[in-house]
């Protein structure tokens, strides 16, 4: 079986979370999908929570200052992709971010603001609550000066769980060209996370991955399903995006839920910390890696890769999974076509 290793560039996600399975009815994201973009935007200090709405930003009078907006219920999740031999790790750099909702003011005098900006962070394939261990801040550099620069504030916090480390940094800019400012507000939202406005990454002991919306709401997504040899059917909504003026050594994208039936048995995911999804260098050829928490007759997840260029769109083989990704089935795919939900 042939594993590509991906890096990509920084993004951004959002999510919620069901369990990995329901009857009836993501390790390493490094640095390389697009590799050839900037990021771009970013804004917040003091949180001032604006009313609901969607303007609720401009309500908000930062006379001076800059602004990150963050609306309600917005989170934000790594891509897991199909780390390179380590099938086992894959999830292992999942994690899924909640922001605090509302304002965050940026000094722009430069001053330090420490803001304890993170609600919430869960990591791991059991998707563990991390705990803080270290006050959350944002400092300010200057590129550059008042009049013509770009003004950058980064946030970075440290947590734990389950023995792990991980860091959790955030950085919006604001570019001001002849004392006019490009934008005073940007709002982390999906349109941010899918055009990577921001660079936006949660380190652990491991790697580092980048972070990117979960809901995939401003992706094109395509859905495949694949029969399988003895009649079982495998069905993926598979998103993926490279925005424009990038350009993408491998498009960033991820599954937005799956579909595995096995003997008359289905088992539907759409859990981010259950979904991995890799294309593979020039976009010729995929991986794609589900896992259950409800096994189906000792089937712990599932792994189809299409083959190597120049057969790089086919799919022949799925390999039915244990507990420690091990194969413990092999099937052939009989037919691959388009499906519905």
């Amino acid at each position: 079986m042939r594993w590509i290793a991906f890096l990509f560039f920084s993004s951004l996600l959002a999510w919620g979370s069901l369990g990995c399975s329901s009857g009836g009815g993501n390790h390493d994201a490094g640095t390389d999908a697009g590799t050839d973009a900037g990021m771009d935007g970013g804004d917040d200090a003091g949180t001032d929570a604006g009313p609901d709405g969607g303007d609720a930003a401009a309500d908000i009078d930062l006379v001076d200052d800059f602004g990150l907006w963050v609306p309600p219920g917005q989170q934000a999740c790594s891509l897991t992709w199909i780390h390179f031999l380590e099938m086992e790790a894959t999830f292992d750099l999942a994690c899924r971010v909640t922001p605090q909702p509302g304002m965050v003011r940026l000094p722009r005098d430069g001053a330090d603001l420490e803001i304890e900006w993170i609600e919430k962070l869960e990591i791991g394939p059991a998707a563990l609550d991390a705990t803080p261990t270290s006050a959350g801040a944002f400092t300010h550099s200057l590129q550059g000066d008042e009049n013509n620069g770009t003004h950058s504030y980064t946030y970075t916090q440290q947590f734990e769980a389950g023995g792990e480390s991980v860091e959790v940094s955030f950085e919006a800019r604001f570019e001001v060209e002849g004392g006019i400012v490009s934008e005073q507000v940007v709002s982390l939202d999906e349109h941010a996370l899918a055009y990577r406005l921001f660079s936006f990454r949660a380190t652990f002991n491991d790697g580092t991955s980048s972070v990117d919306s979960c809901t995939f709401e401003e992706y094109p997504c395509v859905t495949h399903r694949f029969e399988i040899e003895g009649g079982d059917v495998f069905q993926i909504e598979q998103c993926n995006f490279c925005p424009p003026e990038w350009i993408c050594k491998a498009t960033p994208g991820g599954l937005a839920r799956a579909r595995f039936v096995h003997d008359g048995q289905t088992r539907d995911v759409d859990d981010p910390f259950c979904l991995a999804h890799s294309m593979r260098h020039h976009d010729w050829g995929a991986d794609h890696l589900v896992r259950f928490n409800d096994p189906v007759d000792g089937i712990h997840a599932v792994y189809l890769g299409s083959g190597d260029y120049p057969d790089h769109g086919e799919y022949t083989t799925i390999y039915y999974l244990d507990e420690n990704y091990e194969t413990i089935e092999t099937r052939d795919v009989l037919s691959h076509g388009s499906g519905s939900w």
